[in-house]
């Protein structure tokens, strides 16, 4: 948003974070809420959730905040660890996000700054940003619920 700073003098540019920037924000969070965002899948370090499906992953016993991550189809194990957001895969031990990491943490309901947020985010999640953005939460909560899980979920009753 602020990438065109040099387009804007000083008083233009305060005028502009006093009076659109908020409403950049909402709207910006706002996507988050409704799954969709400024072309997630142009970012290198978006992880796409089918690569997902294949991996398992279980907590380390003798430690905390220790995974190791299986991919069944490929017949490979990594270790992640969140304390530092590492994995041991090349991709990982570089800091960058990998897949490994990404399934830790949807699995784990964890939060990692490496993660896409599209990635990460949950309807208890998305119910608090929708407070955030709107200042009310009186909507039910099986608003924020996907597809599949409102199918599910009138399958239970």
């Amino acid at each position: 948003m602020l990438n065109r700073l040099k387009a804007f003098n000083p008083v233009q540019l305060l005028d502009f974070l006093l009076t659109r920037y908020n409403a950049h924000l909402v709207n910006r969070i706002i996507d988050v809420i409704n799954n969709r965002s400024s072309n997630p899948l142009r970012s290198r370090y978006f992880i796409r959730p089918e690569k997902l499906v294949d991996l398992e992953c279980v907590q380390v016993p003798s430690t905390t905040n220790t995974y190791q991550v299986v991919n069944r189809r490929k017949r490979t194990e990594h270790i992640v660890v969140m304390d530092y957001e590492i994995c041991s895969c090349p991709a990982g031990q570089s800091g960058t996000p990998c897949k490994h990491l990404c399934k830790v943490v949807q699995q784990s309901n964890l939060s990692s700054s490496h993660i896409h947020p599209l990635l990460q985010c949950n309807h208890a999640h998305k119910k608090v940003l929708f407070e955030i953005a709107h200042g009310h939460s009186n909507v039910p909560s099986e608003w924020f619920l996907g597809l599949f899980d409102i199918d599910k979920l009138n399958a239970q009753v």
